[in-house]
């Protein structure tokens, strides 16, 4: 119920972003598409405007916090395995950076 409120503790900059990047390629690009546009191998055809990160009007009802907790947690439609075992907090921080560049302005 916070997870709207939560806050990155990194400070954003090109160096975490650039992470991000790259650990969105390993863990995420086969899903959401190496645009982050849902359209990845592994994707859910049926539900690729909901995995489409690029849309800016998901934004606003999906900030960082909430993005933070799909990533670590998961979530069950779409379905998206939960990364808390296999990455950091600071990864994870790191992949919401990313990601929040790949919106629409």
């Amino acid at each position: 119920p916070t997870a709207a409120a939560e806050k990155s503790p990194l400070t954003v900059n090109d160096g975490v972003i650039a992470g991000g990047k790259k650990l969105f390629a390993s863990k995420c690009q086969r899903c959401h598409g190496s645009a982050g546009k849902g359209d990845g191998p592994d994707g859910e055809p049926e539900h690729q405007q909901d995995m489409d990160l690029t849309i800016a009007a998901r934004a606003v009802r999906n900030p960082d916090g909430t993005v933070f907790y799909k990533i670590w947690n998961g979530r069950a439609t779409p379905k998206m395995p939960a990364f808390s075992e296999d990455l950091s907090k600071e990864q994870v921080w790191a992949i919401v950076a990313y990601v929040q560049t790949l919106r629409g302005k």
